[in-house]
């Protein structure tokens, strides 16, 4: 069977003008996700709100300016509350009560704080002094409607998940560019029609549908980017790929700074991913995935517009690997049965009939768990960092861009590797967790709580960054999509239940971190018993899925192999053997 590797490192170049053309595409199709990903920071923010009061008491202000009417009436009719703000106890207006009262036979000055409270009863007014409108101020979800939010929120989530297990086997099915394309477009649309949404169900129906949609589109992108360069290029593209949904961060923060209408800005960011539909004509399928499936003559024209491209003479025929010096015996590869894969249809569960994909399916899906939990729940614990959102949310879109550059870095060190630099990239993250509830929340060590805490979020992103690559270079490409879609399905589990763990921050405060540290150092330690992929090809069959990683040996010319393959080759050697004494017999009986 051809190996895409082979072409690439022999003939085309693992990374040449056609690959950062696409790989530059790519980048571009992803920023849309990221930025609807991050959109809800500013579409569902949270703003001061307090009971809309009848109109008679509108009739105190006098002559009175709006804003100074306003907050006398508040003082006047709206009770205070005492909350902890984290470091002191301070007075806030009620955001569910009103006193009650007949505002009708009331005059000024008059002193109404010992009256009954009564719950909100002619609707809320909210503060639009940072925020024009929101989905929380359209839909009145305060009080007893505030948990609603999170459910939009978590439906998105639930969608994700979702999508990655379906449409994780249909790219595997139908090709990388058509789902690219289908999901990519369905997902704006999805997102376009939710900015007009009418009701808060509405809302949610479509948030949960470009979630599904989104996450089609997402694992289509990464796999297809990383399918299409070498093995030394792949941590690469994958970076730039995770650092897109950084750069989409950042541009929903300016966009929200300019536009504060949720509806509008939800309009104008869903927009652009519409274009995606023009990928049909200038992105061409993933060669590695048509050499897979069998579809030779498609991939070898796309590989031939690769050379053409990247400036290489190809051989006149590229099948009979003559020009591969990595060529092994053909017939003996046919003779156990290599190349049925180009015939069999694999499923999701063949990622768990073998014990080495058992392996590497369980210890993936748990780490992929630990680190969507964790990454998520410390995201949503930076809100002690105060100030102003827009600069909060710039601070946190900021870390995903040099977490990407240096778990390049890290994971293509020799030494490291992808193994060994998530190990030490989740235990230092569950290290921090440990730390930081004990850090002073309060004084002039503040920052270090802050620092120590952005520093886990960075070590936790850069592991997640990490878990894209080396789950996608562990699984054999007929069960690549599907195997990266399962275990982002569990991640995205992870990612659902973070708010239901802050939750246990009531229990006892330092619980939530405690337990995403004790379960990140466990990740950690389960990631070594796993192969070492970096500089490795990837497995291209089921047979060399099975074996990869598997213990090797080495030969007289101290390169490794493993032992599958010294097996093939002492057998080879004693069929040679045989052949020559059996000339070695023929010609002694002509002789004699």
């Amino acid at each position: 069977m051809l190996h895409f590797d082979d072409v690439l490192i022999h003939l085309l170049g693992e990374f040449g003008t056609y690959q950062k053309r696409c790989s530059f595409l790519i980048f571009l199709a992803v920023i849309p996700m990221g930025i609807s990903v991050f959109s809800v920071v500013f579409t569902i923010a949270e703003t001061a709100s307090w009971c809309k009061l009848p109109e008679p008491i509108m009739e105190w202000c006098g002559n009175l300016s709006t804003s100074a009417c306003t907050e006398m009436v508040k003082n006047l009719a709206i009770p205070k509350e005492t909350v902890f703000d984290g470091c002191d106890m301070v007075e806030t207006y009620s955001q569910c009560y009103r006193y009650d009262v007949n505002y009708d036979n009331i005059s000024l000055p008059a002193d109404i704080s010992n009256s009954s409270q009564v719950k909100c009863d002619n609707g809320y007014d909210y503060d639009t002094s940072q925020y024009t409108s929101t989905i929380r101020q359209q839909f009145d979800l305060v009080c007893h409607k505030g948990t609603l939010v999170s459910i939009a929120m978590s439906l998105y989530l639930v969608g994700v998940l979702l999508g990655n297990l379906v449409i994780g086997i249909l790219i595997d099915r139908f090709g990388r560019r058509t789902l690219i394309v289908a999901c990519g477009v369905i997902f704006s649309i999805c997102e376009v029609i939710a900015s007009f949404s009418p009701n808060y169900i509405t809302f949610c129906v479509l948030r949960l549908l470009g979630g599904f949609w989104s996450a089609g589109a997402w694992l289509g992108c990464f796999v297809y980017v990383t399918e299409l360069v070498g093995p030394s290029k792949r941590v690469l593209v994958g970076m730039i790929n995770s650092a897109s949904f950084g750069v989409g961060y950042l541009l929903m923060v300016l966009l929200a700074y300019f536009i504060r209408e949720w509806w509008l800005l939800q309009l104008v960011v869903s927009l652009p991913g519409l274009l995606l539909f023009t990928y049909w004509w200038v992105l061409p399928e993933s060669p590695r995935w048509l050499i897979a499936i069998g579809k030779m003559e498609e991939a070898e024209e796309i590989i031939r517009s690769m050379g053409r491209v990247n400036g290489v003479e190809l051989p006149e025929k590229i099948s009979d690997q003559s020009w591969n010096p990595r060529k092994q015996d053909v017939d003996k590869v046919h003779h156990n049965g290599d190349d049925d894969d180009d015939e069999i249809q694999y499923g999701i569960f063949d990622l768990l009939r073998s014990p080495s994909m058992r392996t590497i399916s369980l210890i993936s899906c748990f780490i992929w768990f630990v680190n969507s939990l964790v990454y998520t729940g410390i995201s949503m614990n930076t809100s002690n960092l105060g100030g102003n959102d827009y600069i909060s949310a710039a601070i946190s879109a900021a870390v995903e861009i040099p977490a990407a550059v240096l778990t390049f870095f890290i994971v293509e060190s020799p030494r490291l590797g992808r193994r060994r630099s998530m190990c030490a990239m989740m235990t230092f993250g569950g290290c921090a967790c440990l730390v930081t509830p004990f850090m002073p929340k309060c004084g002039n060590v503040i920052w270090a709580g802050i620092l120590i805490l952005m520093l886990g979020k960075m070590s936790m992103l850069m592991a997640y960054n990490t878990t894209n690559v080396y789950v996608n270079e562990l699984y054999p490409t007929p069960l690549r999509s599907s195997g990266v879609g399962m275990c982002s399905m569990v991640g995205h589990v992870g990612g659902i239940l973070a708010p239901q763990f802050l939750e246990l921050q009531t229990v006892w405060a330092p619980l939530t971190l405690l337990i995403f540290g004790a379960l990140s150092i466990l990740a950690g330690i389960l990631i070594l018993p796993l192969p070492e992929t970096r500089g490795q090809n990837l497995p291209e069959t089921m047979m060399e899925g099975e074996n990869f990683g598997r213990k090797r040996k080495p030969n007289g010319s101290g390169d490794a192999q493993t032992k599958e393959e010294h097996q093939l080759e002492t057998s080879s050697s004693n069929a040679n053997l045989i052949v020559e004494q059996e000339k070695v017999l023929q010609e002694l009986d002509n002789a004699i």
